[in-house]
């Protein structure tokens, strides 16, 4: 191959990897966490879109995660429906709170981004306020979950 060819080659790289999927904004980057990690139940995927300070954490909750979707999810695997709600969410320059609306309760979800080496990653770590919270769906949660430790027999 000659040198003449290398830019041509170099801007036919740029053009296609800014063709292939979607712009890594702040709300792009949230959808896609949320996706992977309830619709597609993809630890891997997900931890590539969260902070390096996030990981360990993620990778600990993830079987709580899901253990709970399994509790309310019927025989059929439910896919929820993901929205940003762009009235609620801010973006900075390094750091975005980024509202997703949730078909699972209804509800939005504060999420906070962080830009690590130029990129959006969520910060997992990040816990939001807790009126950001379903009540509802947290008790039903625990209630179900009680359920399950009131029929455990300890051995002896």
């Amino acid at each position: 191959m000659s040198l003449k060819n290398s830019p041509l080659l170099l801007l036919a790289a740029i053009i296609i990897s800014s063709c292939s999927g979607k712009k890594a904004t702040p709300e792009n980057v949230a959808l896609d966490f949320y996706n992977q990690l309830f619709n597609e139940h993809n630890l891997e995927k997900a931890s590539e879109l969260v902070t390096a300070a996030s990981k360990e954490k993620l990778r600990n909750d993830f079987k709580f995660i899901e253990g709970a979707l399994q509790i309310v999810q019927e025989a059929t695997p439910t896919t929820y429906i993901y929205k940003v709600d762009a009235d609620k969410s801010k973006i900075g320059n390094d750091s975005a709170f980024i509202h997703i609306w949730t078909s699972l309760d209804s509800t939005t979800m504060e999420t906070l981004l962080i830009k690590e080496n130029e990129t959006w990653l969520v910060d997992f770590n990040y816990t939001p306020p807790v009126d950001a919270f379903n009540k509802e769906l947290i008790d039903d949660v625990l209630t179900e979950m009680q359920q399950f430790v009131d029929t455990v027999t300890v051995a002896k």
